[in-house]
């Protein structure tokens, strides 16, 4: 009985180690604050509004897709660790649509958005105006494909978003493949895919056809949907009991996760981004590096106001960390582990993506973190799988008091 308060006080000190360091301007790559708590934004975007709601203490909130994200399951993992280590911070996560997500974000209401879009330039001139500076974190990857049966079935493989469009967009007259394409075999096109509850309908409809909130009436009269990959996968190539019941000519898309899977009977399109000088095919390497023109990259976008508080710092540093192990999970591609660490060191601090002498914002390290000098003592340094902190912010109170040489403390959240 005697340990415990020795225990709780180790609890509560390693608590405060965790949550506490100090985060500059992070907002499009960083830039010349020296990342003071007591100077939460920079000249771009002022000062908060004194008037923006206040964030409750002790709570994060998430609003936005959700639904093929990380965020579901690391918010759950999160909780228990929490619970386990002591750790008073309740996460919610809401799912809405990312209209409204960016506008909670803008208005100083919630903390993340969870998103595959980037922000719009309305959006982010909202932020500014509230003298919010929005800081934006790559998660994972993720791609939408176009399959066919295999490139014999229809006679050439490449497409571009106009005739994607065409392809699948309502009141379409298209109804054969060389009508497309003089360079497609003239056979009928038939469209199949997702219902629209699933991710990538939501995305496809976004992307290519340029609706906001897609339904199935933004589609053709006769696309199929599915509610399961498995049975848009055998309207293409045909069911285990009748493998040639597939009609020729019939096309989808599904995520790229599943066509590996079945790479082996699954034809993906190439896709000209209409850049006019190539056709890119889906690959891990061009997904994750952004080249295929529909991957769509998991981000979360906060603000610097949120990033000063604790327990968005602990949380995300947590999510983070996280994210290689549930992007596998999920079938996901993960960010790199040079990216990741990168991406850690830009909560506490804010030239970890640096500016070049002419202002621009500098690209990430393919080698880790961009080596910085600063006034502050060092910040926030991770180890592992653990989340390292070693500073105190300006008007917090330290959680030792000491004469000998800094001591680090340090606290490891262990995944389940």
């Amino acid at each position: 009985m005697s340990s415990r308060r020795p225990l709780a006080l180790a609890i509560v000190v390693a608590l405060l180690a965790l949550l506490l360091g100090a985060c500059g301007d992070l907002g499009n790559g960083g830039d010349e604050t020296s990342g003071e708590v007591t100077e939460p934004t920079t000249e771009r975007g002022g000062e908060p509004k004194p008037d923006l709601p206040p964030l409750p203490a002790g709570q994060v909130q998430i609003e936005g897709q959700l639904a093929g994200s990380l965020t579901e399951q690391v918010t759950d993992d999160f909780r228990a660790d929490a619970t386990n280590s002591g750790l008073a911070i309740d996460v919610t996560p809401t799912a809405t649509d990312e209209a409204s997500a960016f506008a909670s974000l803008c208005a100083g209401e919630i903390d993340f958005v969870d998103t595959s879009r980037r922000i719009t330039d309305e959006e982010l001139k909202d932020c500014t105006d509230n003298g919010l500076e929005v800081v934006d974190f790559q998660i994972s990857f993720d791609a939408t494909v176009i399959v066919t049966r295999n490139e014999r079935d229809v006679g050439a493989d490449c497409v571009n978003f106009d005739q994607l469009r065409a392809m699948f967009g309502a009141g379409t007259p298209v109804t054969a493949w060389n009508q497309v394409n003089p360079n497609f075999f003239p056979i009928q096109l038939s469209t199949v895919g997702p219902d629209q509850d699933a991710s990538d309908f939501t995305f496809f409809g976004q992307r290519v056809l340029g609706v906001a909130e897609p339904t199935l009436a933004d589609f053709r009269s006769d696309y199929v949907p599915y509610g399961r990959d498995n049975a848009i996968k055998n309207a293409i190539v045909g069911g285990p009991d009748d493998p040639g019941g597939a009609a020729p000519g019939t096309v989808g898309f599904l995520g790229f996760s599943f066509y590996e899977l079945y790479e082996d009977k699954l034809r993906p399109l190439e896709i000209d981004g209409q850049s006019g000088d190539r056709c890119v095919f889906p690959s891990e390497e061009t997904i994750s590096s952004e080249l295929y023109p529909l991957e769509r990259t998991l981000r979360l976008y906060t603000t610097q106001r949120s990033l000063n508080r604790q327990e968005v710092q602990a949380y995300l540093k947590y999510y983070l960390q996280r994210s290689e192990e549930i992007s596998d999970d999920l079938e996901l591609i993960p960010i790199s582990d040079a990216v990741r660490r990168q991406e850690i060191a830009r909560i506490s601090d804010p030239l970890a993506y640096g500016e070049t002498p002419n202002g621009e914002t500098s690209e990430p390290d393919p080698e880790g973190v961009v080596a910085t000098t600063s006034t502050q003592p060092e910040v926030g340094t991770p180890s592992g799988d653990g989340v390292d902190t070693t500073t105190t912010p300006e008007g917090s109170a330290p959680p030792t008091t000491s004469t000998s040489p800094t001591t680090t403390t340090t606290t490891t959240t262990t995944a389940p």
